[in-house]
């Protein structure tokens, strides 16, 4: 024995019957079939299905005769040029999608499959509406993410904005935001004269001392309100520091500042004022 060189061979001959069992796989609940066939367009074998009995031995020719020249014409000339391809036809008033592709080690020779357009249709729209169900999914997972992200912003600008404008004792305006304020109402340009008020509370260590720090602190907010309370649009107020507050009046009569400042009480404390009052004649110097 020669090694690599054949000595014989086994051959079978199937029937032409067999041959098209062969064929006759099921493809798209048996609604697709299937054509062997030459460079000419012969069939050399189909599938035993209803819609492969065609005219002639054919394939060029029957798909002509069917209504389908452009279609006929590119199917040739793709098998011709050893082209696969795809094509959509009308047979009967039904569309079927065609592809065709060369055979490997199979000379000459032609896979040519056809399914009907409503059976690819159902298993399409199945993958489209996954698609979109997918699509959906992660859009709402996005649209959650977003929201998520501007309420986190908007908490975390909130807490920043608290922490700068809000005092923690008085719940009231800090200095920083006075300051603010302040500014933009004395570059208004409406000519009215306004004036800086200082305030502290006299005495109020001995608050502090004979009634304690909390207490201390109902004083300092109950002051706040007092003066807030008192005040005008485009007037503001806020705490310095300790029991010392900022006052921006546009009215700064005698009664009114007797008014806002006369001695008052709070629970067992009396509680006076001290005040130094600064007018602002020129903005472009304060």
């Amino acid at each position: 024995m020669i090694k690599n060189t054949p000595i014989g061979s086994v051959q079978k001959i199937l029937t032409k019957s067999e041959m098209y069992q062969m064929a006759s796989l099921p493809l798209f609940s048996a609604n697709g079939y299937i054509y062997i066939v030459d460079e000419k367009g012969y069939v050399v074998i189909h599938t035993s299905h209803n819609s492969c009995q065609k005219k002639s031995d054919n394939y060029f020719r029957d798909l002509h005769a069917s209504g389908n020249p452009e279609q006929a014409e590119k199917t040739r000339s793709d098998i011709t040029a050893k082209k696969s391809g795809l094509i959509e036809t009308t047979v009967s008033g039904v569309k079927i999608f065609t592809s065709y592709t060369p055979i490997d080690k199979a000379r000459g020779w032609y896979l040519v499959v056809s399914v009907p357009v409503l059976t690819v249709s159902p298993n399409a729209n199945i993958v489209i509406h996954l698609f979109y169900a997918i699509l959906f999914f992660v859009t709402l997972i996005s649209a959650i993410s977003m929201v998520y992200f501007l309420i986190y912003k908007n908490r975390q600008q909130m807490q920043l904005e608290k922490i700068a404008f809000v005092d923690p004792v008085t719940d009231g305006n800090t200095y920083s935001k006075f300051l603010i304020n302040a500014e933009n109402s004395i570059k208004e340009p409406d000519n009215k004269t306004r004036s800086i008020i200082k305030v502290d509370i006299d005495n109020f260590k001995y608050i502090n001392k004979f009634h304690g720090f909390d207490f201390g602190n109902t004083v300092l907010k109950y002051t706040y309100q007092k003066f807030a309370n008192q005040l005008r649009q485009h007037e503001h107020i806020a705490r310095i520091s300790d029991d010392n507050y900022a006052l921006l009046l546009e009215d700064i009569s005698p009664e009114r500042l007797s008014n806002l400042f006369d001695p008052t009480s709070h629970k067992d404390a009396s509680i006076y004022f001290s005040a130094g009052i600064y007018q602002v004649n020129d903005p472009r110097k304060t």
